[in-house]
């Protein structure tokens, strides 16, 4: 596992591809969670606490974005009810989170499984541990996903903090592939700190206020979450990852954010101008307003 997330192949070189920056004409919001097997294993404590979640946000009235293993269509087909039923706004995430990185065979498999399930192709990916690579670039083109949201800009597991990702809202990739990066802290263009759950647990709620007071936020906001960083699950020790993660994941188990933040940050978000919808509402938006570039 490299740095910049799970992934075996080249990652996404951003100086190989025509990348242009976009502005949004207002503050979005988007409540993300990567639904998955817990801990990158086939542990499923706190993924059963899905319905939970989804009554959590109904009652906050967060739309929900939920980006599915691609495994999950086939052996959690209740889990994926549920998200059906409950109008999450579907879009497909790594196949198996249990191998180390995405392939073009296993985005191929995930695709069939979500279409078999969906009863039509995705149309948004999120790869696996925000590792878009060379490779699945050309897939997602080649298979005629309209857009990705794998790039976490900033520092630590998976981030990017190539110079191109620090202007815009969101990119476009070859005139071909829209990408919408996951949220982080920013100290002017300069991109910091996640802006995401199991962050946001990481760095604890006294540093995350000093960092309200001397950074902002940016005017794109993709929230990222998974049920392991909401609710608590006794099972890490049986988990694939490594002993350094799991370690993390250890030591911010007894700050767990868990379902009353979510409301609370809802309404954080909205008292400062934002609006909060789901990724397919996002492309929509973004596809009407092309023309506002950087």
């Amino acid at each position: 596992m490299n740095w910049r997330g799970g992934s075996n192949g080249k990652a996404f070189d951003a100086a190989a591809h025509k990348i242009e920056a976009r502005r949004l004409p207002a503050r979005i919001a988007v409540l993300s969670i990567d639904v998955e097997h817990d801990y990158n294993g086939d542990g499923s404590a706190a993924l059963n606490r899905l319905p939970d979640l989804l009554t959590a946000v109904r009652s906050a009235g967060l739309p929900l974005t939920a980006f599915v293993e691609g495994r999950l269509f086939v052996e959690r087909p209740d889990i994926c009810t549920c998200l059906v039923e409950a109008d999450a706004d579907l879009h497909l995430h790594c196949h198996d989170h249990r191998h180390p990185g995405d392939t073009a065979e296993s985005l191929a498999a995930g695709i069939d499984a979500f279409g078999s399930f969906i009863g039509a192709a995705p149309r948004g990916y999120r790869a696996n541990t925000y590792g878009l690579t060379e490779e699945i670039f050309q897939e997602l083109v080649a298979a005629g996903f309209a857009w990705d949201s794998s790039i976490l800009p900033g520092i630590g597991l998976g981030c990017r903090p190539d110079a191109a990702f620090r202007r815009g809202d969101w990119f476009l990739f070859d005139d071909s592939l829209a990408e919408y990066p996951v949220a982080s802290w920013r100290f002017g263009n300069l991109r910091t700190i996640p802006f995401i759950c199991s962050y946001r647990q990481l760095i604890g709620p006294f540093a995350e206020s000093l960092l309200e007071r001397v950074a902002t936020l940016p005017e794109l906001v993709i929230y990222d979450m998974h049920m392991v960083d909401l609710v608590p699950d006794g099972r890490l020790r049986r988990s694939p990852l490594p002993l350094w993660l799991k370690g993390a994941h250890a030591l911010t188990r007894w700050r767990q954010r868990g379902f009353e933040d979510l409301a609370a940050l809802g309404q954080r978000l909205r008292r400062q101008g934002y609006r909060w919808t789901t990724m397919t509402a996002l492309h929509e938006l973004s596809m009407e307003n092309q023309g506002s570039g950087v």
